[in-house]
């Protein structure tokens, strides 16, 4: 497995050693990522809108409420008719 850890520039720091640091046998870090930031409960919004996974802010279903009132409408037309 051929890398190019000198090609691989990081703003990352780490005991003043750039990540990756090559021993010269081996390159430590060379798959370091570092985690992500916290996210807001904005951010979190926003994110699930974009993915389509849903929002805390979704508002219920309006076909429930229209189906019963239809039910209940063709029921008392029935019965007073």
């Amino acid at each position: 497995m051929s890398t190019n850890a000198n090609d691989f520039i990081s703003v990352n720091r780490i005991n003043q050693r750039l990540t990756p640091f090559n021993t010269g046998k081996v390159q430590i870090g060379l798959l370091y990522q570092p985690p992500p930031p916290e996210m807001t409960s904005s951010e979190e919004i926003i994110q699930a809108a974009l993915l389509g996974t849903g929002s805390i802010h979704r508002s219920p279903a309006a076909w429930p409420v229209i189906l019963g009132s239809t039910i209940l409408a063709i029921l008392l037309i029935t019965l007073m008719g």
